[in-house]
């Protein structure tokens, strides 16, 4: 044990540290150059069209999976509480890269409208108003702070656990390492490492998998497949809340939009994420089936979390502490891959939350000030390090911002639709997500007759894919029902019912839709016109502009 200990431990922070390493000297590289765009608080916050094809493919990668995956995809496999079996496990990998994809596609729509976005939040003000960019700026502050904290969560139980290292140890390693080079060189010099990080990462997985092909065997004769491993009603069900709460709390990651951002065009950026959503599939899978192996083959201990250290100890017949110090570091590179990537989100939609409020106007400035958007990225992780030292349940975790998530992404979605873009504005779409939360919150109390317990039990305790079902159809129908009201109110005030809006957020140069005839409609504080009749409906845009890719 304390070889296992004085390994695991040395080892991880060389890792570390190393990474961090290259990190700062690819900032000094950058600096000695003397680019101008990184002296901007935008290329620090986005990296704007930067990254090329694999860069940004590995990026998307990182940005997807971390540490978490070595705990909580076993977890959801075996754990008598989820019990979701083998299909739980294809339907866990599958939306850990797919959402990705689905990202990307609307992020090209997204940026050929307004190439000088910033973030979703961002995205909400210039279509909706600023008073969605400060409710979907809050849920994704939620949603990646809980991120941040399950990752510090992660690896602080890997060592804690496995190792027998105080979690705090490697927490302050992680979060310090990258703090430095985040600071330092921002969200470019994290897409640059996530390049390494994930190569490196990908190589541990090939070596541990050809070990465990080479060593592991089920006892025989072969045991039956319990039926919690077995396809169940968990697992297919699974599809539903997985589907839902995955694809809708990664519309909520400013960590993978701003990879959207980043990508040097379109196609990069379709690719791109292709690229990232099979690798995030494969690992997630992997490390998902040597949990299900680990109980199947009657491994498994007492803590679901350790499904795959349980495969590697092969129920204490194996003696080989080198492998088990591999996956620690493995999972010590993930984990920093992973932190980075959330640091520099979580920065991102505090600065960008911060210029909406009016902020750098009230100290005479134009943007954010880079300085300040580096201190802030030292502010906001020093609570969330003292959270991840708790060590709370990471799926419970992710159950709160998966089900406010899920209350809200299709609302945001809804706004690009192009044949509802004069009915489906702020008010409505603001509605519609409060509607859709207040809706899970009845499920719950019909379902358990106790209004408080079941907002435990559903916005924490339990993926029910009922539940994520009632998130997604209620937030159409506030949507429409705010829509509907609005439109009869408008009947009786003898105003058109549908409404035109104009992009008046100021855009740095000129651009061009990419659709030449499609125009911004999005501020909520304009003067209503009708669409059809209002004279040239050029006259509605901000003025000529060219195409981004």
């Amino acid at each position: 044990m304390a070889s296992l200990k004085a390994l695991a431990l040395s080892l991880s922070i060389v890792a570390v540290v190393l990474f961090g390493a290259l990190a700062l000297l690819v900032a000094r590289i950058r600096k000695n150059k003397n680019i101008a765009e990184d002296q901007t608080t935008e290329f620090f916050l986005t990296a704007r069209r930067s990254a090329p094809l694999w860069r940004i493919g590995w990026s998307f990668f990182a940005s997807a999976t971390g540490s978490w995956v070595v705990f909580a995809v076993p977890a959801f496999v075996v754990d008598p509480t989820y019990g979701a079996g083998y299909i739980g496990l294809i339907s866990y990998a599958v939306f850990t890269g797919l959402p990705l994809v689905l990202v990307a596609y609307v992020g090209q729509r997204i940026r050929a409208t307004y190439p000088d976005i910033l973030s979703w939040g961002d995205f909400a003000q210039r279509r909706f108003g600023w008073s969605m960019q400060v409710y979907v700026s809050l849920v994704v502050l939620l949603n990646m702070a809980i991120n941040l904290a399950a990752e510090y969560t992660a690896i602080g139980s890997v060592f804690d656990k496995v190792v027998g290292v105080n979690p705090v140890i490697p927490i302050l390693i992680v979060g310090g390492v990258t703090m430095i080079y985040t600071i330092v060189g921002g969200l470019y010099v994290s897409i640059v490492t996530d390049q390494y990080q994930g190569v490196f990462t990908l190589l541990l997985v090939a070596v541990t998998s050809v070990y465990l092909a080479v060593t592991f065997r089920l006892p025989d004769p072969r045991p039956p497949l319990p039926a919690t491993l077995d396809a169940n009603f968990n697992g297919w069900s699974s599809i539903g809340t997985l589907g839902i709460s995955l694809i809708c709390a990664t519309f909520f990651s400013d960590a993978v939009w701003q990879r959207v951002w980043a990508s040097q065009d379109s196609r990069t950026l379709i690719r791109g994420a292709s690229i990232g959503a099979g690798i995030a599939i494969l690992v997630a899978f992997f490390f998902g089936f040597g949990g299900l192996l680990a109980a199947w083959s009657g491994y498994l201990g007492d803590d679901s979390n350790l499904g795959f250290f349980y495969l590697l100890n092969q129920g204490g017949e194996t003696k080989d502490v080198w492998i088990v110090v591999l996956v620690v570091v493995l999972a010590s590179i993930m984990n920093e891959s992973a932190v980075d990537a959330y640091q520099c989100a979580l920065t991102d939609t505090v600065v960008g939350l911060a210029t909406c409020l009016g902020i750098p106007r009230m100290f005479n400035r134009e943007e954010f000030p880079l300085t300040a958007a580096r201190v802030v990225t030292l502010v906001i992780n020093v609570p969330l390090i003292i959270v991840g030292t708790r060590g709370y349940n990471i799926n419970q975790l992710y159950l709160i911002t998966n089900m406010i998530t899920s209350c809200s992404t299709l609302p945001l979605l809804m706004g690009l639709v192009r044949p509802l873009e004069g009915y489906v504005h702020g008010r409505s779409v603001l509605f519609g997500c409060i509607f859709a939360i207040k809706a899970v919150m009845v499920y719950g109390y019909i379902q358990t007759n106790d209004y408080w317990l079941g907002i435990q039990t559903y916005f924490y305790t339990t993926y029910d894919y009922g539940a994520f079902l009632t998130a997604l159809g209620a937030s159409v129908v506030g949507v429409a029902l705010a829509a509907g009201v609005e439109a009869v109110v408008r009947l009786a005030l003898g105003k058109p019912v549908r409404v035109e809006r104009i992009d008046l957020t100021p855009h740095k140069g000129d651009h061009q839709i990419a659709d030449g005839d499609h125009h911004n409609l999005v501020a909520d504080e304009l003067t209503d016109t009708r669409r059809l009749g209002a004279g040239n409906p050029s006259s509605a845009t901000l003025g000529p502009s060219k195409s981004e890719d």
